[in-house]
């Protein structure tokens, strides 16, 4: 294989860019604890810190107060999981309706998934049982977290930036189409049933125990921070 026959779709591009983000974020970070003291009180070094920290990272955080204009509750995290929970059962039901129904996605649906993979057409193609199946732990996933956030997790009253919450709000958006997205990379004929494979039955349970895990590991989180100390 050659650099000249590898191709990337708008989603590749997307999901490629987003990760070299945070990469240099993460090599700026390093790289300026070892400037000095002056540089470190520079303005420009503030906001790039103010955009990289949330919550209690930010108490120390020496900020004009126009930047604290972008500050966002850190509570305001379940309306992440709200956004994913109601996007992502509409996209799984689609799926659903798509193969016991045999009705396409709408045409505005389609017309975005063919923009974001290059791929000319998706008539005629019913979602993959590995699709369907991220879809539906999915939905659970944001569901679970939603229902912590509400009920289980106790929040300071720290903040977050403005472009940390409007990342939030559309990680998930993208992420549903990035799942939908995935029928076009292999294509799995027959009947969802017989499509189930080992993998499958593997990574369910994977994930169930791992979700059991995070549950466990937030609810003693939370009971740390019902003590006087807050």
């Amino acid at each position: 294989m050659t650099w000249s026959s590898v191709s990337f779709s708008l989603l590749d591009t997307f999901w490629l860019f987003l990760a070299l983000c945070f990469l240099v974020a993460f090599c700026v970070h390093k790289a300026s604890a070892q400037l000095p003291g002056l540089y470190r009180k520079s303005s420009l070094f503030t906001l790039f810190q103010d955009l990289i920290r949330y919550g209690k990272t930010k108490q120390k955080l020496n900020r004009a107060e126009w930047l604290r204009v972008f500050d966002v509750p850190k509570r305001w995290f379940w309306h992440f999981y709200a956004i994913s929970v109601f996007w992502n059962v509409f996209l799984l039901l689609l799926s659903i309706n798509f193969i016991y129904q045999l009705q396409s996605y709408p045409s505005w649906l389609t017309g975005m998934l063919k923009i974001l993979t290059g791929v000319p057409s998706f008539d005629g193609q019913a979602p993959q049982l590995s699709t369907v199946l991220v879809q539906l732990l999915l939905c659970v996933h944001s569901l679970r977290r939603l229902l912590e956030c509400l009920f289980v997790s106790v929040f300071s009253d720290g903040v977050m930036h403005l472009v940390q919450y409007l990342f939030g709000l559309g990680y998930y958006i993208v992420l549903g189409l990035t799942v939908l997205c995935s029928d076009q990379m292999a294509k799995g004929p027959g009947t969802l049933l017989s499509q189930l494979d080992w993998i499958h039955v593997g990574g369910f349970v994977l994930f169930i125990a791992a979700s059991l895990l995070q549950h466990q590991s937030t609810v003693l989180l939370a009971r740390l921070r019902k003590g006087k100390s807050g």
